[in-house]
């Protein structure tokens, strides 16, 4: 096996370590944290708890989402990504200029 082939599979098997490890995170994101709030709301409020446990597998139909997105969640997401963005471009100019302007050029 070639030092070119054996990074292939090192890069596989980092993929799929990191597949295991966003599945068991989903995992544990829903019905962990589904489990906890209940058990706490059961504690605390006693009888007066509303919380209840998921009913049926999230992947049950197939997809994680049940539920198409409505248009307020579209716009939510599309401003949320835009503002990343806006994040990352502020941030690049930040570092760029600083680095221009230690190197005695112009920070245009």
């Amino acid at each position: 096996m070639t030092p070119t082939e054996l990074g292939y599979c090192l890069n596989g098997y980092e993929m799929r370590r990191k597949m295991q490890d966003r599945a068991v995170w989903e995992y544990f994101g829903t019905y962990g944290l589904s489990a906890v709030r209940t058990a706490v709301e059961h504690c605390l409020a006693g009888t007066k708890a509303v919380s209840k446990y998921i009913e049926k597998p999230n992947l049950q139909d197939g997809t994680l989402q049940s539920r198409p997105l409505t248009e307020e969640e579209k716009m939510l997401e599309v401003d949320k990504f835009f503002a990343q963005e806006e994040a990352r471009r502020i941030n690049w100019r930040r570092t760029h200029k600083k680095k221009t302007e230690q190197q005695g050029g112009d920070a245009s």
